[in-house]
């Protein structure tokens, strides 16, 4: 018998190197099923570590019950809000909207409370009684023309609306209209709503400047009430295509025509026929704080995927290119590159000034950008080539064009990680959580191969009678399994014999009680995950395992983890 302690000080360092990103499969599991059509908007989590995800859905396969706010589709699409609890089990589930299109925006928590912002073109049935305007007068029901009109809500953490409210009761399908690339968000106690764009000189309260297509922004508060709002634009066409915001900026960003604009340089004179700007504005009276300009005098369009504000304020921008200009090439490091395939990454520090930029190496779609302990990770609903880069603990899925990506850029702009992200499916929308080691990953796919590693799962999408899948909701959960550093070399641990093994591996824990085992290899995939009740042994068969270096990690109902390594002849 040979119990196995990490083989030297070299080891350890890789094996805490290999988890120092968010790179180990510790959940996966389908969350809709049937013949679900559910497609995933936002996802926020409250301090009791519950999270929720919110969307629409066209199908009456919700899995609702009788605690259910709304148990029935009333429309083409509804929108629809999910609580998954620390257990990762569904607490809650629940249709929202009317007998026309919905579609849940946006979901915050703050102070244990949800806010829940609604994209609708019904008018019947979704106010409180105490709301500011109970209905549009011109809610527009035609399922294939939608004006959607917003709507704002409070939900307890049970699932009870406690009010909802439009944001006026003189919107009309003339001047209003939310797109889909329009935002309501709630952040510090506000609703904060973007519109791409004017259709009249007029939206709620607003002054109209000299373009014939403004941007507008409007800060409301958590019942509805309109604050301030205003026009952002020159004398020709500008369109708010992105938004953030934090505690006390918004952060957008325009595609602009317009020759004279008080936000534009002095002498800034445009060589093409458009433009982005990225602005900060102060949100507390809508002064613009600073503002960035980046042209391309062979595009009629330039498109910026996302912006993102990082913790040390500053600000990434991520563009997808139509020209053939060459963009500027700030700083030096990190992925830099000067080859163009139609994606531009930028950043800029908390003054607006660009201070990195690169091409990247790949050509992602839309991507969300998210912080993970100082890093930026990129989610991507699809990569359109099959040659991106994939660092050597990528999570082994399909290569295949069109498929989800994701890249980590360290501070210094070092690719960490990098792999292509999903099955079958051509691409899967991927909503990033971060809640300090973990990174949820809410997907919604058409895939019927991903990797179901727990019981919950109710199986994958089913092919509907054209050929097609509909989209099902599946949840991933990766972590960096920190508890490694702390347990390494820790005595009267987990002894695993014999050591190295062709065949059976024999673990024996360090007490009777409920243990989730899980073999890992050396690029942090989960290869076997076994479950023991009231034990403390256990026996695997690795005799089909390739030869190598493998991570024995055993969880208990506690979330006492311990780990030892085993070699595999």
């Amino acid at each position: 018998m040979k119990k196995v302690h990490f083989i030297s000080s070299f080891l350890l360092v890789v094996i805490v190197n290999t988890f120092a990103q968010p790179h180990h499969l510790a959940y996966s599991s389908f969350l809709t099923c049937d013949s679900s059509s559910t497609f995933i908007t936002s996802s926020c989590m409250d301090s009791q570590g519950n999270f929720y995800v919110a969307g629409r859905v066209n199908t009456a396969n919700l899995p609702v019950n009788e605690f259910s706010f709304d148990n029935t589709l009333d429309g083409v699409n509804d929108g629809f809000i999910m609580q998954i609890k620390s257990d990762n089990q569904i607490g809650w589930c629940t249709y929202f909207g009317g007998e026309a299109f919905d579609r849940v925006d946006r979901i915050s928590c703050e102070n244990d409370t949800l806010y829940v912002s609604l994209a609708t073109a019904s008018g019947n049935d979704l106010s409180s009684p105490s709301a500011l305007y109970s209905a549009p007068p011109q809610a527009n029901n035609n399922p294939y023309i939608p004006t959607m009109l917003p709507f704002v809500s409070t939900w307890d953490l049970n699932g009870q609306m406690l009010y909802g409210s439009f944001l006026s009761n003189y919107f009309n399908w003339q001047n209003y209209v939310l797109y889909d690339g329009d935002h309501l968000i709630f952040k510090n106690g506000f609703y904060i709503l973007s519109s791409q764009s004017q259709l009249e000189t007029t939206y709620i309260n607003g002054t109209s400047t000299e373009g014939q297509n403004d941007g507008y922004y409007a800060v409301i508060d958590k019942t509805g009430t309109l604050v301030y709002d205003s026009f952002v634009g020159g004398n020709k066409n500008d369109m708010i295509l992105n938004m953030t915001a934090d505690d006390e900026f918004i952060y957008c960003t325009l595609s602009s025509n317009s020759d004279v604009a008080s936000y534009l340089p002095t002498n800034f004179a445009p060589l093409g026929s458009t433009y982005l700007v990225a602005l900060k504005i102060k949100r507390s009276n809508s002064n613009i704080e600073w503002s960035y300009v980046l042209e391309d005098p062979s595009s009629s369009f330039l498109y910026p995927h996302q912006i993102t504000r990082m913790n040390n304020g500053h600000v990434y921008l991520h563009l997808h290119l139509t020209g053939t200009s060459s963009y500027p090439i700030y700083g030096s490091g990190g992925i830099q590159s000067a080859t163009s395939t139609e994606n531009y990454l930028v950043e800029l520090d908390s003054n607006g000034l660009p201070i990195w930029s690169s091409y990247l190496p790949t050509n992602i779609g839309e991507a969300n950008m998210v912080e993970y302990q100082g890093n930026l990770l990129m989610c991507s609903f699809r990569n359109d080539v099959t040659n991106s880069p994939q660092t050597t603990d990528n999570w082994g899925c399909s290569s295949d064009s069109y498929q989800g990506y994701v890249m980590e850029l360290s501070a210094n702009h070092d690719l960490l990680f990098a792999s292509y992200f999903g099955g079958n499916d051509a691409g899967e929308y991927y909503i990033p959580l971060v809640n300090g080691n973990k990174l949820y990953a809410f997907v919604s796919t058409a895939s019927d191969d991903l990797p179901v590693l727990n019981e919950f799962s109710c199986g994958p999408a089913i092919q509907s009678e054209n050929g097609n899948y509909n989209q099902s909701l599946f949840m991933y959960i990766f972590d960096d399994a920190v508890n490694i550093k702390e347990t390494a070399g820790r005595e009267n641990a987990v002894t695993v014999f014999p050591s190295p093994t062709n065949g059976s591996l024999n673990i024996q824990l360090p007490k009777n009680d409920n243990w989730t085992v899980r073999l890992n290899n050396m690029n942090g995939q989960v290869v076997s995950t076994e479950k023991i009740n009231s034990s403390n042994r256990l026996v695997l068969n690795l005799q089909n395992f390739n030869s190598g270096l493998y991570i024995v990690q055993a969880m208990n109902d506690n979330g006492k983890v311990y780990t030892e390594v085993v070699v595999k002849e």
